[in-house]
């Protein structure tokens, strides 16, 4: 298999867990990883001088040891400074808000995730000037590792329209989504962008 990042063999073969990676200094810290939780991540050690780890690794960017990881496939996730800090990025719920609006059209995205799991909430207004548009739309999102569409939309009596989705994909605040709503051959984008984390 070709190689295409220096940390690629440090990384799950099983494209359905996460990785999470510790790095340690050789000869001075205890190596403390957490325990794997419901069976969706491997945890992988690797130790050594922080010049050595830097040369080895140079895409990790690592800043001081030790130095935690979680990667989803080869995609860098999440970097904890510390194990406590790791703990809790992996136990707690996390809510992150993206929103945006157009010339007609307002939307927000709420992600309620765990690491592995969760769902998202999805609500699109309109706001144009004109009455608001009558019969079906439809609307995609698409982010960097997702993509979700619902068809046949109608919208309730005040222009809006809610609904909700399963996620199995880790968002992140670097994240933003294309939201492309189509009505009678008519197309608009909105882009969401982070807006905030309200864990």
């Amino acid at each position: 298999m070709k190689q295409t990042y220096s940390y690629q063999d440090l990384l799950s073969r099983n494209k359905e867990r996460f990785t999470v990676l510790g790095i340690f200094e050789l000869e001075k810290e205890t190596r403390e990883m957490p325990k794997p939780v419901g069976g969706f991540y491997n945890a992988r050690i690797i130790g050594g001088s922080l010049e050595e780890l830097r040369d080895s690794y140079p895409e990790l960017k690592i800043k001081n040891l030790p130095a935690f990881y979680i990667f989803e496939n080869a995609r860098i996730l999440y970097v904890a400074k510390d194990l406590e800090e790791l703990n809790t990025y992996l136990t707690q719920d996390k809510v992150l808000i993206y929103e945006g609006k157009s010339e007609n059209w307002r939307g927000q995205l709420i992600v309620y995730q765990k690491l592995g799991s969760g769902k998202m909430d999805f609500f699109l207004g309109y706001i144009g000037k004109d009455k608001h548009p009558s019969g079906t739309l439809e609307f995609e999102l698409t982010g960097s590792n997702f993509s979700w569409q619902e068809g046949s939309l109608v919208l309730d009596p005040l222009g809006n329209y809610t609904t909700d989705n399963p996620i199995e994909v880790q968002m992140t605040e670097n994240d933003s989504i294309i939201c492309t709503i189509k009505q009678d051959g008519k197309k608009e984008q909105i882009i969401l962008k982070f807006k905030e984390d309200a864990s």
